[in-house]
């Protein structure tokens, strides 16, 4: 503590101390109880704390100073959590759920616990002297404490961003003293602060996977070792201490030599059954990095993103969550269909995002985006341009007329390549032979593949960036059925005709003719066609493109491999310090 702090931690102890032993001394002879002083106490400690951006020293801080300055006020500055020198019951229960509040994925220190549970300590042991400072200061805390919680359970620790959905991040600070007042009147604090949490099925399975998490839960705060880190000695360093605090070097080694890590590492490979090989490799730093409090962060950061989603939710709509690789049908709060997906590989990430499908072409084509062009095809077109063909390839020049490609020299093109590629539709398409449109700025859409074999891997991290569906027949049958689609027939018709410089140039439109409302059973008799057409929504199905690291299942949570790092990054921004 430099000397401004405890100058400052100083004045603030003899002032309150001063006033308290003037207050004291004025009320003696009216025989006022502590409670009134320490109702006077809590106006002086706002008052206080609201001049020093609500810190009342160096360990202790108020979040909401003017916020628990209008709730005070208007309860007299009476004591809310004590009365005659005695915790009430409610206060009791704050305390509990404070004290258990990891089970909702919350950590306790954010509410105060440290402190109060000191002060609480000293009140509930009934010292001799126990001054209407500390009983105020008690209950301030108390309020606090609430006010945080009831608003991290509602509205979570997330920056409101474009995904959010809910309109709950946007309530106002005393929406909370609003809870506060009524937990108050019902004499239930617990339940009052379940109420605010999400009703969301996949919140309350991941919410009740908790408890037995916790109950073998090593709290142990590890060194988190980034990798691959280009700097060699800093990371023999760091790993050196993260094997110590392991308890695999039994003491801290700052700089082992190769056979001494070698030889660790090798030990903590086998106590951890990966294979023993004595060196530093991706599986041994994800092991290592996989600690049981790491992992809680992570189930709070996905808790804290459910809270972003709208408490009501469309009749039907799609959800893919991409560590999951899995893809999810849902109408009226039930699992219509699950499927395998692959997603985008890390280099070419799979967004997020929110909008809604509006066609399914069948037997697309596929228009290859020009990042693909320059990245994967122009050099194997310089090595040999019968690939395109091979491929089912078109190469189009910007007048959109096919050319060869065996008549292009590909070898004098960079990063500029005036032309088009696109791939007939049919069973070979990298589309395969349907696509699910929606509207997005990434130019991502669902579709099928000509790969099905990779739906077997675990890890399906292998796209492009789009979505491949593997039960997609499933998903279309479905969405035919739910969105009314139908086939709009169009004819061609000429409506003039007119002369320029010798050429006669016909002007045409194209009407729609009439429309074929088709059934999900009928299906394949359009797909037996095999010919390029689009089937349209009338009723959208709103999609919805997320990132879940950890589900709860049967009462187990099963956590997925942060493939984009996503989980890395939040934590990071926001529980670092945790």
């Amino acid at each position: 503590m430099n000397y401004l702090k405890w100058l400052t931690r100083l004045f603030f102890v003899v002032v309150l101390i001063s006033c308290s032993e003037k207050k004291k001394n004025k009320v003696s002879a009216a025989n006022t109880t502590i409670d009134e002083t320490a109702s006077l106490d809590i106006k002086d400690i706002l008052t206080f704390a609201m001049q020093h951006k609500g810190k009342l020293s160096d360990s202790v801080q108020l979040y909401y100073p003017g916020l628990l300055d209008g709730f005070y006020a208007g309860e007299d500055y009476e004591t809310v959590w004590s009365r005659k020198n005695n915790f009430t019951p409610l206060a009791d229960s704050l305390y509990s759920t404070i004290a258990q509040s990891m089970q909702m994925g919350l950590f306790p220190e954010d509410y105060h616990y440290s402190q109060i549970r000191k002060l609480k300590t000293q009140i509930s042991t009934g010292a001799k002297v126990i001054s209407s400072t500390i009983i105020a200061q008690t209950d301030l805390l108390f309020t606090d404490a609430f006010i945080r919680m009831a608003e991290h359970l509602k509205k979570g620790r997330l920056d409101k961003d474009s995904l959010t959905l809910t309109a709950d991040t946007s309530l106002q600070e005393n929406y909370f003293t609003g809870v506060l007042k009524e937990a108050l009147e019902n004499k239930n604090i617990k339940t009052a602060l379940q109420a605010l949490e999400p009703k969301h099925k996949e919140y309350i399975a991941l919410r009740n996977a908790i408890p037995s998490f916790l109950q073998t839960m090593d709290q142990n705060r590890y060194t988190y070792i980034v990798y691959p880190n280009p700097d060699s000695v800093q990371m023999v360093r760091i790993l050196a201490k993260r094997l110590y605090e392991g308890g695999i070097f039994s003491t801290p080694v700052q700089k082992p030599d190769s056979g001494t890590l070698s030889g660790a590492i090798a030990k903590y490979q086998k106590s951890k059954g990966l294979k023993v090989s004595g060196k530093i490799s991706p599986e041994l730093i994800k092991s290592l990095n996989t600690s049981d409090w790491y992992k809680f962060k992570r189930i709070a950061a996905t808790l804290d993103r459910y809270k972003t989603l709208n408490a009501r939710w469309p009749e039907t709509y799609v959800w893919v969550n991409l560590p999951s690789y899995q893809l999810k049908v849902m109408h009226h709060d039930s699992v219509v269909m699950t499927s395998k997906v692959i997603i985008g590989k890390p280099g070419n990430r799979t967004p997020e995002l929110n909008s809604e499908i509006s066609n399914i072409v069948l037997y697309p084509t596929w228009t290859v985006p020009y990042s693909i062009v320059l990245k994967e095809m122009l050099p194997i077109a310089k090595r040999n341009p019968g690939y395109f063909a091979k491929r089912g390839f078109k190469v189009l020049n910007n007048r959109g007329k096919e050319i060869d490609p065996n008549s292009v020299n590909w070898s004098k093109y960079g990063k500029n390549v005036p032309f088009v590629f696109r791939q007939n539709e049919g069973g070979g398409n990298a589309l395969g032979i349907i696509k699910f449109n929606f509207e997005n700025p990434y130019a991502v859409y669902l579709h099928d593949t000509n790969q099905r074999y990779l739906f077997d891997r675990t890890s399906r991290a292998l796209s492009h960036g789009c979505v491949r569906v593997h039960l997609w027949d499933s998903m279309a049958r479905y969405l035919i059925r739910a969105s009314n689609a139908y086939y709009p027939n169009y004819e061609t018709v000429t409506t003039d005709s007119i002369s320029s410089t010798g050429d006669t140039i016909t002007l045409s439109k194209t009407i729609l003719r009439d429309t074929t409302f088709i059934q999900a059973d009928s299906l394949q008799r359009y797909m037996a066609k095999k010919k390029n057409m689009a089937l349209i929504m009338p009723r959208k199905v709103p999609i919805f493109i997320r990132y879940f690291s950890c589900v709860g299942e049967n009462g187990k949570l099963i956590f997925f491999d942060d493939i984009y790092g996503e989980d890395k990054v939040m934590i990071d921004k926001y529980f670092a310090k945790k």
